[in-house]
């Protein structure tokens, strides 16, 4: 993992850009079980949430970090997606507070999309708009798992997620 500290820091500051309660960043992340990227969920103007890997719990670290860990190799990328509805983002940074934030929850992959107890990284954004704003904010599923990288072809209108940030 890299560090703050290393030189390559500098190159992806960006000044202009204000991460949102809510907003979804998507990245090339690693590939694990056949599934590509990884994303988070922002649960406030500095701070994400995210779950790595098996076995891990959810955690949450400064977007800085996260950005400089995701986005600056030379072949990564990330991109920053945000609700369109008004107040929904705040509505699902709120609900990932009070459901995963310094939790036991593991993550491993299954098809129950409404259980907290196992979870993976889209799960938890899945269900902090399901439950958290509205159950007509996504496709409804019976046993699903969805890829980071469809994650943003789950929201309906008038949710639907719009790109804000590409690095």
């Amino acid at each position: 993992m890299r560090t703050l500290s290393d030189n390559k820091y500098s190159e992806i500051q960006d000044d202009k850009f204000q991460l949102q309660p809510g907003d979804i960043i998507v990245t090339k992340g690693p590939v694990m079980w056949g599934f590509f990227g990884h994303c988070s969920i922002a649960i406030d103007d500095k701070t994400i949430l995210q779950i790595e890997g098996p076995g891990d719990k959810p955690t949450t670290q400064s977007f800085e970090s996260f950005k400089y860990n995701y986005a600056s190799g030379k072949n990564d990328w990330m991109k920053v997606y945000r609700c369109s509805y008004p107040g929904a983002g705040k509505k699902a940074a709120e609900w990932v507070k009070k459901n995963y934030e310094n939790t036991n929850h593991r993550y491993l992959v299954t098809l129950n999309l409404n259980s907290k107890k196992f979870t993976y990284c889209t799960k938890i954004i899945y269900q902090a708009y399901k439950f958290g704003v509205s159950e007509k904010s996504v496709k409804s599923y019976g046993l699903h798992i969805i890829s980071p990288y469809a994650i943003k072809d789950n929201f309906i209108d008038p949710y639907k997620l719009r790109l804000v940030k590409a690095y």
